[in-house]
């Protein structure tokens, strides 16, 4: 696999997504075939597309933003995780490792408890992991040492 370029393999992995994706289109609780889905997707470029209305109700309004919204995701998630691995300097950090995951579940806990709304729970598990990296943070600069070493 040393062989292999970046360039080769960022373009495979780039064809394997809108691959996925496109398969991704017509699976789900209602069954689109793959006609139709290369139809509707023709439709957005002008071709005239002969799909049923409620098809393409379903893949233009359900699918094709959930599809969107999942690479949107992920790619947040590798880019927030490599941001904290470049912040401690360390590639085996995790969100467990400095009670970011625990932090955010005692917020989402207290604002279920009290039953608020799932945007009050979301502020409060997001300010609550927050605020548990900046104890974390803290601890070696209370004992003098600001190794990242002494994080773990």
């Amino acid at each position: 696999m040393k062989n292999i370029s970046f360039k080769f393999m960022l373009i495979l992995l780039a064809v394997l997504t809108v691959v996925c994706g496109v398969v991704a289109l017509g699976v789900g609780r209602f069954y689109v075939a793959p006609g139709d889905v290369l139809s509707v997707i023709g439709g957005f470029f002008g071709v005239p597309t002969d799909a049923a209305a409620n098809i393409q109700n379903v893949v233009e309004n359900i699918r094709i933003p959930r599809i969107i919204a999942a690479i949107l995701v992920g790619a947040a998630l590798s880019i927030s995780g490599a941001a904290y691995q470049g912040v401690f300097r360390n590639q085996l950090v995790s969100p467990d490792l400095l009670g970011v995951s625990a932090g955010a579940c005692v917020g989402a806990a207290v604002a279920i408890m009290f039953d608020l709304s799932l945007f009050w729970v979301q502020a409060l598990a997001f300010v609550s992991g927050l605020a548990a990296v900046g104890m974390t943070l803290s601890i070696p600069r209370l004992m003098g040492r600001s190794s990242t070493l002494m994080l773990v």
